[in-house]
């Protein structure tokens, strides 16, 4: 497992010419020039309220339980320990140790690729991250307005809502016909990040102070892999953000923020333009054709422009150093059946089927909730539900 993690983190899917990150400001910072967001009222909210509970702890076995009966006289010293970080853009080395733990997803057990690798972190990181939060997504560029993911307002439920929305404008502007729509999954997402980008992105927008420990907090970290009571060496990762942190799902809204306008520069043939005379799948004077929740993709176009935003969709992969599973991606409406190319990926043909599940609500292939299998989910669900409370064991 451990070896496993080592590939899937070393970067080999890099382009070969690509940006450096910049420099990690050095400290120390003047608070006049560069203030601090952290007061004892941010740390206690953050562990009083925010922080959660009955959570694994990291390497130094602190759980957020042993600090709540002594946050009053804790308060003062983690807050003053935090402005220090803030002022020399640098972390205690505890913070930087990651222990990842495999969890199963599915399909063959012995396969490592099958694992999710969730790394457990120190608990007082976490405090730290809760507190840089609201500054970090304040500061940051804005995200393009079809990313919903882990954004203030924006649930899973609301997406689903705006893909339901977005097939029945494609409807109205195209006579009634249906849009195909392409469910893609990203290989390793989140461990196959170039930080680079990342920190090249908010480079001239968030404070050098919080750039600086951003960069500590990610790129000084090393990995251990605990399997079975066992603990594997140390290794560095070239590339991730780490799956568990308070602030890798941002972080990695913030790297893959590119690929939505790249989508929405692909021509379209004469022959998929809308018939409508006002379109209306247009926001704000953006021609809709994807939406990301995360790492989560679903385009959206007529048959003959499928094909070209798939192409684009690996182009912006190769640039940016991931791959798309095209055996895990989902095609719906596809022209196929009516004697259209396959859709694929890299040359691998991408799955067809006539329902899929959009970050948990089904839809079918004219792109609408599949409001009977949701119904019937949902039933036997609670009954299921009822069973286990109202039936002895």
């Amino acid at each position: 497992m451990a070896n496993h993690l080592k590939q899937v983190f070393s970067g080999s899917s890099l382009p070969s010419t690509r940006y450096n990150a910049p420099p990690i400001p050095s400290g120390p910072h003047c608070l006049e020039d560069d203030p601090c967001p952290v007061d004892t009222e941010t740390v206690r909210t953050a562990l009083l309220k925010r922080l959660s509970r009955r959570k694994a702890p990291g390497c130094d076995h602190l759980r957020t339980e042993m600090l709540l009966p002594i946050a009053d006289d804790l308060v003062p010293v983690l807050t003053l320990l935090f402005r220090l970080c803030w002022i020399w853009s640098t972390v205690p080395a505890a913070w930087c140790t990651a222990q990842v733990v495999p969890i199963y997803k599915k399909g063959d057990p012995l396969q490592p690729a099958n694992y999710r690798p969730i790394s457990l972190t120190s608990v007082l990181r976490k405090l730290f991250e809760l507190c840089l939060q609201t500054t970090l997504e304040d500061t940051a560029p804005s995200l393009d307005p079809v990313q919903g993911g882990f954004r203030h307002s924006r649930s899973a439920l609301d997406q689903a809502l705006c893909l339901n929305e977005l097939c029945r404008q494609h409807a109205i502007d195209h006579h009634g016909e249906p849009p195909v729509l392409a469910f893609l999954d990203i290989k390793s997402a989140y461990d196959t990040v170039d930080r680079a980008i990342i920190w090249r992105a908010l480079e001239t927008y968030i404070s050098p102070a919080l750039l600086g420990l951003l960069q500590c907090l990610f790129d000084k970290v090393s990995i251990e892999v605990l399997v079975s009571g066992f603990t594997s060496p140390a290794f560095w990762p070239r590339t991730g953000v780490l799956q568990g942190s308070i602030l890798s799902p941002f972080l990695y809204s913030i790297y893959i923020n590119s690929l939505p306008a790249l989508l929405r520069s692909v021509r379209l043939p004469i022959s998929a333009r809308y018939y409508s005379s006002n379109p209306q799948r247009e926001f704000d004077g953006l021609w809709l054709n994807c939406l990301l929740y995360a790492d989560d993709v679903v385009l959206i176009g007529a048959p003959e422009v499928m094909p070209r935003l798939l192409k684009a969709a690996e182009e912006h992969s190769f640039s940016l150093g991931y791959r798309w599973n095209p055996a895990k991606c989902v095609v719906l409406n596809s022209a196929f059946s009516l004697g259209g190319p396959q859709l694929k990926l890299y040359g691998d043909d991408i799955p067809i089927q006539s329902t899929f599940n959009y970050l948990g609500i089904p839809f079918d292939d004219t792109g609408t909730i599949a409001t009977g299998l949701l119904i019937q989910r949902n039933v036997t669900s609670a009954v299921s539900a009822m069973r286990r409370f109202l039936l002895p064991t």
